[in-house]
Order: structure tokens, then C-alpha cells, then sequence
């Protein structure tokens, strides 16, 4: 199984990193974006080992602070809505839903809702 460096594909898509930091969104903005994922494998008493894809890196040694991860799948953003209340940054719900490295669709969660300033991070891939 080959192991991939994260960082040789961050800002390989349409976007740059930098211009996340400026991102205004609006409602019904699809993002999507490469997204690392390793490959595990879960031992049972009875029969083969089930093996899966979790979105992440790991690192290969306890002192290596170099992450890496198996392939590279992607992650699909979606805004659903705006919240603004006076005095504190706006809020942004959305929702995501990662595509593994074979094509198969793996939601993560319900709505997420974040200050703008974390989605735009969530965004860049920082």
C-alpha cells in the first residue's frame, strides 16, 4: 500500500490557501476539496479482519512529526446556513460528507456550526 504526503496535494485543487482567508459564503456554496484517509483494520475472534477508510493522517513513528496517510479521498462542504448575532462573529452551519479513495460515500456528521473564521481553516484544509 502506498503512503502519501497531505501536504503535496494542499492548494493542488482550484483554490489556493490563501484565498480561503478572504472566503465570504452564502448559502448553498458547495466546496470540495482533497481530503487525507488511512486505511484500518479492525481483528474479530471469528473470520478475516474487516478493513475500512478513516479520514485523517497518522504518523509512522511516535517521534516522526511527519504525517502521512494511505490515499487521498475528498470531502464535500456544504453551507446550509448563516446565523448573525450582534457582537460576535457570524456562525455557519454546514454539513460534510467524504468520498474514500474508492469511491464510496461516508458521511461524517450532521450539522457542523462554526465561527467564520474555523471554517475558512476547514476550508483551506489548515
Amino acid at each position: 500500500m502506498k503512503l502519501v504526503d497531505p501536504k503535496d496535494f494542499a492548494g493542488s485543487w482550484t483554490i489556493p490557501r490563501y484565498i480561503w482567508m478572504n472566503y465570504e459564503p452564502k448559502i448553498g456554496d458547495r466546496i470540495i476539496r482533497p481530503h487525507p484517509f488511512t486505511r484500518m483494520e479492525q481483528h474479530y475472534d471469528v473470520g478475516p479482519p474487516h478493513s475500512y477508510w478513516r479520514p485523517g493522517v497518522w504518523n509512522i513513528d511516535i517521534d516522526d512529526s511527519q504525517p502521512v496517510a494511505h490515499d487521498m479521498g475528498k470531502v464535500q462542504i456544504d453551507i446550509l446556513g448563516i446565523m448573525e448575532v450582534r457582537g460576535y462573529p457570524r456562525r455557519i452551519g454546514y454539513t460534510r460528507i467524504f468520498t474514500t479513495p474508492n469511491s464510496g460515500p461516508l458521511k461524517r456528521s450532521g450539522m457542523i456550526v462554526h465561527a467564520i473564521g474555523k471554517l475558512r481553516q476547514v476550508c483551506a484544509g489548515v
